[in-house]
């Protein structure tokens, strides 16, 4: 599928680690633009984009505002992905009772958890260590952008909501998202005194 024939108006960006500058895809395949804009460092293996390497475009810019292309007397949404520290949701486990599979699913999410999450933050291992600073790189890089482009309404999502394994978690942070909006949209509608009915 091609970009410019989507129904919705749509852009990826993705970092070109060789040449340090982010490259847009707003045109050409959907497929190629997904790909490099999700190739995470050290997790998923850089595209070669013709005479470049590409990697996630949140290394340089982790909410490209500036790259929406905007209408007199829209509204411009930004999901933040990099918000404020809260409680980590506690997700149940998987029933072993109801399938044998989940045991080895279980096994699998706990190993994967373990292995990122190695130490506490007094006492780093190597992937707790390399996790917390793009943490805090990535968090600096989406305050300012939010801080200079003025979005209309921000919806925040806790950037410790979950941590890149975290498939498992897809209902919750659902449900988190959700309830995230409706509390900026309100703020939104509170803010310019729009009539709620």
């Amino acid at each position: 599928m091609l970009i410019e024939d989507m129904n919705i108006p749509f852009s990826a960006i993705a970092t070109d680690i060789i040449n340090e500058k982010e490259v847009v895809f707003s045109a050409g395949s959907f497929y190629e633009a997904i790909r490099a804009s999700i190739a995470i460092p050290t997790l998923i293996t850089p595209i070669k984009y013709k005479d470049t390497i590409l990697v996630d475009g949140g290394v340089l810019n982790p909410i490209p505002i500036e790259y929406v292309a905007r209408t007199y007397d829209d509204i411009l949404v930004v999901v933040n992905l990099y918000g404020g520290k809260t409680e980590k949701i506690e997700i149940p486990k998987f029933s072993e009772e109801k399938n044998q599979g989940y045991s080895t699913i279980n096994g699998l999410v706990n190993n994967l958890s373990k292995l990122i999450s190695t130490g506490d933050k007094k006492s780093l291992g190597y992937f707790s260590l390399l996790t917390t600073t793009t943490h805090a790189m990535i968090h600096k890089l989406a305050k300012e952008n939010i801080e200079k482009y003025q979005p209309d309404i921000t919806i925040n999502i806790p950037y410790d909501a979950a941590s890149t394994f975290d498939f498992h978690k897809a209902d919750e942070l659902i449900k988190l998202g959700e309830n995230a909006a409706k509390v900026a949209i309100y703020k939104y509608l509170t803010k310019n005194d729009i009539l709620l009915k």
